[in-house]
């Protein structure tokens, strides 16, 4: 399906109760120099609400940060978030957000679909669910694991590392492991 379209039937979504809160579904961003490596998160909060962008708020600065750091930037990644729409209150264990997940998994797959990421780094327990479970994040961070022709990366969110800074060095090792990955890969 063409992105244009693809992006349009995101925006204007109404499969789920989010729609009626949110200012905006949020499909994903492909980076000008995307070549296989995917970022999930988990939600859209108020700044991707407001510009239907993933990692557009704060979270997303910090993540940026980490890319920098590396040697990367946006540009390289496909950015998107589990959820299209911003749950109440950015709540994403509410009844609704829960409700929403498979409304939105179908725009997820379309997406991953069209854009064949080889390496997808997971970043929080709701982006990571499907794949990983129930593991929490501290259990599971660091690890990986091959499904198909995917090979999936379990991380932190960057929001958790605004509230506890020392979790970015686990985020960068993280980024840097599925970077280390998909050159295997390519």
């Amino acid at each position: 399906m063409d992105k244009a379209i693809l992006d349009a039937q995101i925006r204007a979504c109404t499969l789920c109760p989010l729609h009626l809160t949110r200012t905006i579904g949020v499909p994903a961003y492909v980076g000008e120099h995307y070549n296989g490596l995917a970022i999930m998160g988990e939600a859209p909060g108020r700044d991707e609400d407001l510009s239907g962008k993933p990692f557009m708020g704060r979270a997303g600065a910090l993540l940026d940060e980490y890319l920098s750091a590396l040697g990367l930037s946006r540009d390289q990644f496909m950015l998107l978030n589990r959820l299209r729409c911003r749950p109440p209150n950015n709540d994403i264990r509410s009844s609704e957000a829960i409700a929403a997940l498979t409304a939105c998994d179908k725009w997820t797959q379309e997406e991953l679909n069209e854009n064949k990421p080889r390496v997808i780094i997971l970043m929080g327990r709701t982006a990571a669910k499907p794949i990983f479970g129930t593991t929490s994040v501290s259990n599971g961070r660091g690890t990986y694991t091959s499904v198909d022709e995917t090979t999936f990366v379990y991380t932190y969110h960057p929001a958790a590392a605004l509230r506890s800074p020392e979790l970015g060095k686990f985020i960068m090792q993280d980024i840097q492991l599925a970077v280390d990955l998909w050159k295997l890969l390519k």
